[in-house]
């Protein structure tokens, strides 16, 4: 389907969706019938399936026109995703856990080289240890602190001996 000035919007909103189970949803109000522009350089489109949906976006917004791209299965979509990848897409699944969070978020520093970086990873694990309340939330962060310990020089023996020091108060204050 090209777009162009002129192209009828609800003709593309059902195309997209047809073809690549994408919702359209237009912001503007009231809702334009076609795409106008009073701009001398009139841009066009033709939607494909190995377009990046980026490339929709902006070509709506040279249009004046606010969209919101959503898949049938209501999932929101980066705009960086390929029209042919929208049907199979899912979004990741966002980790609830506060204590899960936090070791994401310490085997993405894993790898720093900084001391400033492993002093907040170690901020990071005195605040998890405090919380953590499950057998599974205790092994995790044991593993975590293990494993960082073989893989990154710059956390210490010590360090790693003060948070398992930390680790075994809170079980005997728990008991």
């Amino acid at each position: 389907m090209l777009l162009r000035d002129s192209s009828n919007v609800d003709e593309m909103i059902k195309y997209l969706s047809e073809k690549y189970s994408l919702r359209c949803v237009i912001k503007n109000y009231p809702k334009p019938n076609y795409l106008q522009t009073h701009k001398k350089n009139i841009a066009e489109l033709v939607i494909h399936e190995n377009m990046v949906l980026n490339d929709l976006y902006l070509l709506l917004k040279d249009y004046n026109i606010e969209a919101d791209f959503i898949s049938l299965r209501s999932h929101q979509l980066p705009k960086n995703i390929l029209l042919k990848d929208v049907e199979n897409y899912f979004p990741e699944v966002k980790e609830t856990n506060e204590v899960f969070k936090s070791l994401k978020i310490i085997s993405l520093m894993s790898d720093t080289h900084t001391y400033a970086d492993i002093d907040w990873i170690i901020r990071i694990y005195n605040r998890i240890i405090n919380i953590a309340s499950t057998k599974e939330e205790k092994s995790k962060i044991l593993e975590s602190i293990i494993q960082l310990n073989e893989s990154n020089e710059r956390f210490t023996g010590r360090d790693a001996k003060q948070l398992l020091e930390l680790i075994t108060l809170m079980r005997k204050k728990n008991e």
